[in-house]
């Protein structure tokens, strides 16, 4: 089984000149936000240590794609070679002799479900959610992060319950931080579509096929579909009245 799976070596360089040497299954730049985690939620290992220390360090990816059985060998290889065992660097131990016991095994369902268990009704601090955002901002997913996203969500939709608390929560975080009528325009300029705020983008310009026409013209809605549309236009409607009321009251408040 370790005969194919793969796994990328890498290096932390810090500013003060010293290093942490990797090895991990899941790519390094993934595992490079994994650390960026952990030092955020206070790990005490050395190299979260000097990362909140010493700010987060450059990440070199020294080699890709490398069997199992070529991985460890040679982190221990490059370890000894940069000498980063603390206080060289910022590495605990002088590297693995083989995986460690859960690279490249899948949890089974009972485990999974007791993870998930464990963790129901615990929520991170006020600070912790800041630090987290903090640290994802102007970060963006990578293409494949993004292609693996959209096939998981292709042809699911969500439920009717689904849509209406997530109107009760814009609702909810427009009561808790009004804005002024300037911001919701920038706010809507944000959320704009790229083919609304490209003008040479879409449909513009463009006809459609006499064909394509009377095709549309022959589709008619079910009566399942017309319900979820009027359902959704009351609750836009309901969210208009609502910002338009908390807008109003932080602005006479002013």
């Amino acid at each position: 089984m370790s005969k194919s799976l793969t796994g990328d070596l890498y290096q932390l360089l810090f500013s003060d000149g010293k290093s942490y040497i990797g090895a991990c299954s899941r790519g390094a730049k993934r595992r490079y936000r994994d650390h960026e985690l952990e030092a955020l939620r206070g790990s005490i290992g050395l190299v979260h240590t000097a990362w909140r220390r010493l700010g987060a360090p450059v990440l070199i990816i020294l080699s890709e794609n490398l069997s199992v059985d070529d991985l460890w060998p040679a982190e221990r290889r490059t370890i000894k070679k940069l000498n980063t065992v603390f206080p060289g660097g910022y590495n605990s131990v002088s590297g693995r002799d083989t995986a460690p016991g859960g690279f490249g095994n899948v949890h089974s369902l009972g485990t999974r479900l007791q993870m998930s268990l464990s963790h129901i009704g615990k929520k991170h601090a006020d600070e912790t959610k800041f630090r987290i955002q903090q640290a994802k901002l102007g970060k963006r997913a990578s293409p494949s992060h993004i292609e693996s996203n959209r096939r998981s969500h292709t042809g699911k939709k969500a439920t009717d319950q689904a849509k209406l608390n997530n109107s009760l929560s814009q609702l909810r975080r427009y009561k808790e931080n009004p804005v002024s009528s300037e911001e919701c325009e920038i706010r809507r300029q944000r959320a704009l579509c790229w083919h609304q705020r490209d003008p040479n983008a879409g449909m513009r310009g463009k006809h459609h096929k006499e064909e394509t026409k009377a095709k549309l013209r022959g589709q008619k809605r079910s009566t399942e579909t017309k319900e979820r549309m009027r359902t959704s236009a009351l609750l836009r409607e309901a969210r208009k009245r609502e910002l338009r009321a908390s807008v109003r009251s932080r602005e006479s408040h002013d």
